[in-house]
């Protein structure tokens, strides 16, 4: 079958239909952020974040228009795009790059949508209007969260060895000493919301990353703080949007960019019992 070739504000387009632009948040940075709309290509590559390696794997598979879920132009302040800045790298190989943010976060079978299934919740929903007008920051981004239920439920550090499972990846916590069952999540780095799901009585919150200082703050609330990293609480979207895209933009080929966590972690084997209880370790390097 013939390849198709669509205009880059045909493939925004198909993203907006996946990602509603009025689902994000006032001070992000989405849509076409380097190229032309009127450029035509018939192959899309996918990523979580535009960085050197995506780019050379872009221009090997001929890539006209890379989508990633984080904007390779962060700030709309900025005013000057120049060498090594990947937004000028883009612009001279021509590629065009477009960005669905803090909206896919929120979408339907979006970024936290995801994560909330891979980590095996039920009852998954977003918050409700009561939940809303308990909340302090949820009414920022009112479709951000999602809430849940585990079939069973689980001690803090059981949970703890789950969420390394589901995840494959270094998970720490703050164990609170309350059982879970009802989880709240975010993917990325969304600690903010950590007061706002304990006054709605969450059990767990989950999230990327947050401070030291919010693990302490969580067990003064009464609330159990799971981190399981930035990059793998958002990547699994990936191979999502690549599969919706490839549907929405029949006969042109659409590339998951491959890429790997930065974050790279070292751990000392001889560690006591006592002291792994607050870090669960990737299965394939357990102790």
């Amino acid at each position: 079958m013939p390849q198709q070739s669509y205009k880059i504000s045909e493939i925004l387009s198909a993203v907006e239909e996946i990602a509603p632009p009025g689902l994000c948040a006032e001070w992000d940075n989405i849509g076409l952020l380097v190229g032309d709309s009127d450029e035509r290509t018939h192959t899309i590559g996918v990523c979580l974040d535009i960085c050197d390696d995506q780019l050379e794997q872009a221009k090997k598979l001929g890539v006209g228009c890379i989508i990633s879920h984080h904007p390779v132009i962060y700030s709309i302040k900025e005013k000057r795009f120049v060498s090594p800045q990947m937004a000028y790298k883009l612009a001279r190989d021509g590629i065009a790059a477009i960005a669905a943010h803090t909206n896919l976060d929120c979408a339907e079978n979006g970024v936290n949508d995801i994560l909330a299934r891979k980590i095996g919740l039920d009852n998954i929903h977003k918050a409700s209007e009561d939940m809303l007008a308990k909340g302090e920051n949820l009414r920022e981004i009112p479709e951000l969260l999602r809430f849940g239920e585990l079939l069973e439920t689980q001690s803090p550090q059981g949970f703890a060895q789950h969420l390394s499972r589901c995840l494959n990846t270094v998970v720490q916590y703050a164990d609170c000493g309350k059982p879970i069952r009802r989880v709240a999540v975010v993917g990325g780095s969304a600690a903010d919301y950590l007061r706002d799901c304990a006054a709605l009585g969450y059990d767990a919150y989950l999230t990327g990353e947050a401070k030291l200082f919010d693990f302490y703050e969580a067990k003064s609330l009464g609330i159990n703080l799971f981190t399981a990293g930035h990059f793998e609480t958002e990547n699994p979207v990936v191979e999502f949007l690549a599969q919706k895209l490839r549907k929405k933009l029949p006969n042109t080929k659409v590339f998951i960019l491959e890429q790997e966590n930065p974050v790279q972690y070292a751990v000392n084997s001889a560690h006591s019992s006592n002291s792994t209880e607050n870090l669960i370790y990737k299965n394939k390097e357990s102790p």
